[in-house]
């Protein structure tokens, strides 16, 4: 655990600049997503009720994962040094913060993907919940700060391919 828990702290800490920040558990050596994001087992398919009646919890791990994050980024300029002392058991208070708000964060991510829900981006907090519409597999898509899930997108489209929910997502 704390070897996994390290692994976590060190890419956090390493994707806090302009172009990157603590956010998408993205493996560093590869564009693979990390193993957390996804589906851990199996397909599970929501209609628009269900996706619709889950997103209070959704929301709600949101908020905690949000909130790790901007601690993350809050304490993470303290606790580089530290992280870079650690391989010889060095470590400050920052270091402990972090490792508990990166805990919080996967914690979140976590439990959003034991609701069958697939986390796309920690950052814009962007979900998919994998619906039908028209008998085919599509994405029933909400982001952090919307109220309502109202928003759709092909498979391979992403957030870009964004369109409104009409009478045919089932």
């Amino acid at each position: 655990m704390l070897r996994f828990l390290f692994f976590q702290v060190s890419d956090i800490a390493l994707l806090t600049n302009t172009e990157r920040t603590a956010s998408s558990l993205v493996c560093q050596r590869s564009s693979e997503p990390h193993p957390m994001i996804g589906h851990l087992m199996g397909t599970r398919y929501f209609s628009l009720d269900e996706a619709r009646a889950t997103l209070p919890q959704v929301k709600t791990l949101m908020e905690q994962i949000q909130t790790a994050r901007r601690e993350i980024l809050r304490v993470r300029p303290d606790a580089l040094p530290a992280i870079e002392k650690a391989a010889t058991n060095g470590g400050n208070k920052a270091t402990g913060e972090l490792s508990l708000h990166a805990l919080r964060l996967e914690q979140g991510v976590k439990a959003i993907i034991a609701l069958g829900v697939t986390v796309k981006d920690i950052d814009s907090g962007l979900v998919d919940f994998l619906g039908l519409r028209n008998g085919r597999e599509v994405y029933l898509c909400w982001r952090y700060g919307e109220e309502e899930l109202t928003f759709w997108h092909e498979l391979n489209t992403g957030f870009a391919g964004r369109r409104p929910i009409d009478e045919y997502v089932q």
